[in-house]
């Protein structure tokens, strides 16, 4: 059942990155180039092609560098996903639909190993599961990080 949500999450329509994804797509990017946080030129630039949106929300800091004002640590999360799409010529949006497989897939077991030990939790794992979770599969950001 995980692979044929995931399946269709995947194929379903969209693609565009919009909002605030274009910034956790630079935060990415700037983490798998440069292994650091700052929102270069050149970094912008090429996440503008990449992503096909511009970064937003923009903060410069007390040292005069660029830097992305979303919290890091989805982008952390992504970055070595994205740096294997990009060295294996894969579409980079990509990244955000496998960071969120990979969080959904790492809850699901845990849910599993959990609900052995307490079968108290089965129905919020069986709601969670069932719910609307793998509509935002593709969705370029943390949302399914909080979730999970």
């Amino acid at each position: 059942m995980l692979v044929l949500c995931a399946l269709a999450a995947y194929k379903a329509p969209g693609g565009w990155i919009q909002g605030d994804g274009a910034t956790y797509g630079a935060t990415a990017l700037a983490l798998a180039r440069n292994h650091d946080l700052v929102l270069s030129d050149d970094v912008r630039t090429d996440a503008r092609t990449l992503f096909h949106s511009a970064p937003n929300i923009l903060l410069k800091g007390s040292d005069g560098r660029i830097y992305s004002a979303h919290f890091w640590a989805y982008s952390a999360l992504a970055a070595p996903i994205l740096a294997v799409n990009l060295r294996l010529g894969r579409d980079p949006r990509d990244m955000f639909f496998i960071t969120n497989f990979l969080l959904v897939l790492v809850t699901l077991l845990a849910g599993i190993r959990l609900a052995r030990a307490s079968p108290d939790i089965l129905p919020v794992l069986v709601l969670l599961f069932t719910g609307p979770l793998w509509l935002h599969l593709k969705w370029p950001g943390p949302e399914v990080l909080s979730t999970c």
